[in-house]
């Protein structure tokens, strides 16, 4: 298994010239309006291509910066950032064994901040002796989480704000 990430180093050189220079640090909550905002590209740009516009629309309208404020306040919360800017989050429900949250900007998608944040949280899963971690992977989460070594434990459908969505129950072991 490769190693995690030391949190708030930048991504290797090795994903080539081009690429930003990737931190990941934990969240403040500061950070909860460019984690919104985040958040609400994520849905309206990457995730769109799976899901209807009414899905979109449901989805994206019920993230506010208290709710992202709130994922920094109760769970233990990464952030991604270029130069000053916040380009991804994700965030570890230590009770539930989750990796609740997991979102890129899309002009940062490719670019090694999701396997950055992901691996800042299995380390800090690890830290808290969770042997295995669980998440709910949007259709456009799923094939992310698949190349991070995660499997498909069951398939949903998720009720949420009206509309019905499609999501794959996924885990991992640690080790």
């Amino acid at each position: 298994m490769p190693e995690s990430p030391d949190p708030g180093s930048p991504v290797p050189e090795s994903l080539g010239s081009s690429a930003p220079s990737i931190r990941i640090r934990r969240a403040e909550p500061t950070d909860a309006p460019a984690m919104c905002a985040v958040n609400d590209r994520a849905i309206r740009i990457s995730a769109a291509p799976h899901y209807t516009a009414e899905q979109v629309q449901a989805w994206a309208g019920a993230v506010t910066v208290e709710l992202r404020a709130r994922t920094v306040q109760d769970t233990i919360a990464f952030v991604a950032v270029v130069d000053d800017d916040v380009v991804g989050f994700a965030n570890l429900i230590v009770g539930d064994a989750e990796l609740d949250l997991l979102y890129v900007d899309p002009a940062f998608g490719g670019q090694g901040a999701a396997r950055a944040l992901v691996g800042a949280v299995e380390e800090a899963a690890v830290e808290h002796q969770i042997g295995e971690v669980h998440t709910r992977a949007s259709l456009r989460a799923e094939p992310v989480f698949l190349r991070l070594g995660y499997r498909v434990v069951q398939r949903e459908e998720h009720p949420a704000n009206g509309q019905v969505f499609a999501r794959a129950h996924m885990a991992k072991l640690l080790g």
